[in-house]
């Protein structure tokens, strides 16, 4: 997944822009919330011309069965993907194994 932008204000004003913007591509949100891709990295850099670009790469890509119409958690027994998972800020985390 990879994201370029111009910005025109401050850089915290444009990952925040950019972080919006995710939100209303349901391909990409359903990679970063996809629970099967248990690692990734992202590389970013800001140029000269007040410009940003990000990637991320995953270590699965995700099925396409939109995982994004199911409710956010706000308890830990929500969180059935993996057993022993806890709920923080409305996601699931797993611990790591």
């Amino acid at each position: 997944m990879s994201c370029f932008r111009k910005y025109t204000k401050s850089v915290l004003k444009a990952v925040k822009k950019g972080l919006e913007s995710l939100l209303n591509n349901t391909k990409a949100l359903n990679q970063v919330i996809y629970p099967k891709a248990t690692r990734f990295g992202c590389w970013g850099v800001l140029r000269g011309n007040r410009t940003a670009q990000v990637a991320c790469v995953y270590d699965k890509k995700a099925e396409m069965n939109s995982l994004i119409t199911k409710e956010a958690c706000t308890t830990n027994e929500n969180c059935t993907y993996y057993n022993g998972s806890t709920c923080l800020w409305n996601l699931c985390y797993a611990e790591q194994f």
